[in-house]
C-alpha cells in the first residue's frame, strides 16, 4: 500500500460491458475481488486515467454531473476530472454506453480497507499464492474467501468460475 499511498486503482466490471484485457495488468497477474460493504471510493474515473500522477489520485474539483450531457462525448472523462462517488451512477452509466472503453479506474481507500481486513476481500483472482497466504494469516475458512478464475472470453455472463482447491 505504501507505493500508492491512500488507494489502491481498480476497475468496476459489468455483464453489460465486454472487459478487454489486453494491455490490463489484472487480466493477466490476478487480483482480488472487493467486498463493497467493507471498503469505500474516494473516486471514480469512467478511462484510465493514470492516477499514479497525483499526489492522492483524486485532484479536485470533482466532475459535476449537473453540468454534463452524459450523451456527450467527453461527458465520461469530464475532461480529466474524477468523479465524486456519491454520482457514481451516472459515471457507470457514461462507460456503460461508451463505446470502445472497456474499463473504468476507481480508486479505493486503502485506510478504510486495511480497517476492515479481511472482510474487505470478497474473493482472489488467478493467485493462489496470495489466497493461501490470506487464509493462513488470518485463520480463515477458504470457501468464505474463494479462489476464482476470470475468463470473460469463455463466458461473458459468467466470468468467474471457482477454482477448486487441492489440500
Amino acid at each position: 500500500c505504501l507505493q500508492f499511498g491512500n488507494r489502491f486503482a481498480a476497475s468496476i466490471i459489468s455483464r453489460q460491458k465486454h472487459p478487454l484485457c489486453t494491455g490490463v495488468t489484472w487480466c493477466a497477474k490476478g487480483g482480488i475481488i472487493f467486498r463493497p460493504e467493507f471498503n469505500r471510493l474516494l473516486c471514480a474515473y469512467a478511462e484510465d486515467s493514470a492516477t499514479i500522477r497525483f499526489k492522492d489520485g483524486c485532484p479536485r474539483p470533482f466532475c459535476d454531473p449537473e453540468s454534463m450531457d452524459e450523451n456527450d462525448d467527453r461527458y465520461g472523462f469530464c475532461f480529466g476530472l474524477p468523479h465524486d462517488p456519491k454520482n457514481l451512477d451516472s459515471m457507470l452509466r457514461w462507460w456503460l454506453n461508451k463505446e470502445g472503453n472497456k474499463y473504468n479506474e476507481v480508486l479505493v481507500d486503502t485506510a478504510f480497507y486495511g480497517a476492515g481486513l479481511p472482510h474487505s476481500i470478497a474473493a482472489f483472482v488467478d493467485d493462489s499464492r496470495a489466497h493461501r497466504k490470506f487464509i493462513d494469516f488470518y485463520g480463515v475458512d477458504p470457501n468464505d474467501y474463494p479462489l476464482v478464475h476470470f475468463d470473460p472470453e469463455l463466458d461473458a455472463d459468467h466470468p468467474f468460475s471457482r477454482i477448486t482447491l487441492v489440500t
